[in-house]
């Protein structure tokens, strides 16, 4: 508990310190202007994000990432995935409006949508407001399962419903007298040299936004390597190791925040007891203590680069960033094309909206259903609902364009396969989609059926061990020289 409460300190601290360091800067050059736009939209409460990923083989890195031979009929598999994922994409929409005052008071959702030639195949959707959590599949039901919040601080044990986070960020930003005791030209020194030659001034383009808005924004290219973003990290930890004034800042915030959580007796909402912030209280103010507990989180970080660095020798995670800053140093749009191993991975983020007021969608029409309800129904009742559920899915499948649109490319495109794979994959897909009804059918009756008789094979009725007449039972078994003879009558059953 300790370590973690440390450790997300000094994020804040590099965050909150370094953030307001940017702002005095002027920006005339391309490192300045993107730290600037990149503090700037960490602090934005309000935000509408779209990101459109796009996935692709490499056949060309497979053996170099994996140390084993593409064979040729490996390589047309993948030449033939890459014909269906060029029309595939996922596409990201996330939706925040945070509560300063209280976090678990906000507001946010989160969609994802899998497409095939700009048609929906799938979605999934999970919300929270101020007072539910939501999950929704809009594309094959319209029911809304949701659980309050009230039910899960009960479950949790909690009590978080009006606790004021706002004041201790208060405490974590403000005290910034022994913040500016910490030479912070140091840690931005690290990102400077590390950056100052990697991002480049681009060209000027128009950002469309989701409603078809167009902003004008400068772009700015960013190349990085794994290895550089494992650097700074392992800089930075190396200096905080010896920084004496973050130490003291770490110390005495962490000392007001405890302070005022035994005052408030707000350790009350988390179900903590007052002589353990008492003991933690005492653990910071000893500074011999705190020594420990400081050297105990720079030895977990430097485990973590540890880590990281595994991830590097397994695949090549190297990626360049293209950011679209508009007039207002606001962020409306990044690119990065990254590789893992052979797997190629673009995204496109726009950020369609900036600390304005959030359309958040509504499926109000939906049918809503409680979990912490559900979970007290009987069987007969979850069948029911599970059988409605089905049976609405199976109709929209079958209704699903986006399907259709795929079923005909894997078929248009199995020319690219070995001809063995090819003509038996277009005789499945032919026979698919002239009985597409009958199949989906048949799989809804099979799903239903094992969900209504999950141990359907009764072995017991099976064998009827009336039938058989064990006394007569006899076997012989003669293995070369070795004679063994077995009469189950000569034993006592």
């Amino acid at each position: 508990m300790k370590k973690i409460l440390i450790a997300v300190l000094a994020v804040v601290i590099l965050l909150v310190g370094t953030g307001g360091f940017y702002y005095a800067k002027v920006y005339a050059n391309p490192y300045n202007r993107t730290a600037i736009a990149v503090a700037k939209s960490m602090n934005a409460t309000n935000q509408d994000i779209t990101c459109n990923m796009k996935f692709a083989l490499d056949p060309e890195k497979y053996e170099e990432s994996t140390g084993m031979t593409l064979y040729d009929d490996e390589k047309a598999m993948m030449l033939y995935v890459n014909s269906l994922l060029d029309k595939t994409a996922f596409e990201l929409n996330y939706k925040q409006a945070i509560n300063k005052k209280n976090p678990i008071d906000s507001k946010f959702q989160y969609a994802l949508n899998w497409l095939y030639n700009e048609e929906k195949l799938l979605d999934f959707m999970v919300g929270m407001d101020e007072e539910y959590f939501e999950v929704l599949m809009p594309s094959i039901m319209n029911k809304t399962f949701f659980v309050s919040k009230d039910d899960i601080y009960k479950q949790m044990d909690l009590d978080l419903k009006d606790f004021d986070f706002e004041k201790y960020f208060k405490i974590i930003r403000n005290n910034r007298k022994l913040l500016k005791a910490v030479d912070q030209d140091v840690y931005l020194d690290i990102l400077k040299d590390t950056f100052k030659d990697k991002i480049k001034k681009g060209d000027s383009v128009n950002v469309v936004m989701s409603d078809g808005k167009k902003v004008k924004c400068r772009e700015y290219i960013v190349e990085m390597q794994y290895e550089d973003t494992l650097n700074i990290m392992k800089d930075m930890i190396s200096e905080m190791e010896d920084d004496e004034a973050i130490k003291e800042y770490i110390r005495v915030t962490t000392l007001e925040v405890l302070e005022e959580l035994k005052d408030s007796k707000d350790y009350k909402a988390f179900k903590i007891e007052k002589n353990h912030i008492e003991e933690i209280t005492e653990y910071f103010e000893n500074e011999d203590d705190f020594e420990d507990v400081y050297e105990e989180m720079i030895v977990a970080l430097n485990e973590m680069i540890d880590e990281l660095e595994t991830v590097s020798d397994e695949v090549n995670v190297d990626y360049n960033v293209t950011y679209a800053i508009d007039i207002k140093n606001d962020i409306r749009a990044m690119k990065m094309d990254m590789d893992y191993g052979f797997i190629k991975v673009d995204y496109d983020y726009v950020m369609n909206s900036i600390g304005r007021k959030i359309d958040f969608a509504s499926y109000e029409d939906n049918e809503r259903i409680d979990i912490m309800t559900l979970m007290e129904k009987d069987e007969d009742e979850l069948y029911d609902m599970a059988e409605e559920i089905i049976i609405d899915a199976g109709d929209k499948v079958i209704a699903n364009k986006a399907l259709d649109s795929m079923l005909k490319d894997m078929k248009k495109n199995s020319d690219l396969l070995p001809s063995e794979y090819s003509a038996m994959l277009g005789t499945y897909i032919d026979e698919f989609q002239n009985n597409k009804g009958t199949f989906i059918q048949d799989l809804i009756d099979t799903m239903l059926y094992s969900m209504k008789n999950p141990y359907s094979y009764d072995y017991e009725e099976d064998v009827d061990y009336e039938d058989y007449d064990f006394e007569d039972l006899e076997l012989d078994y003669d293995f070369g020289d070795l004679d063994f003879d077995f009469n189950i009558e000569d034993y006592e059953y």
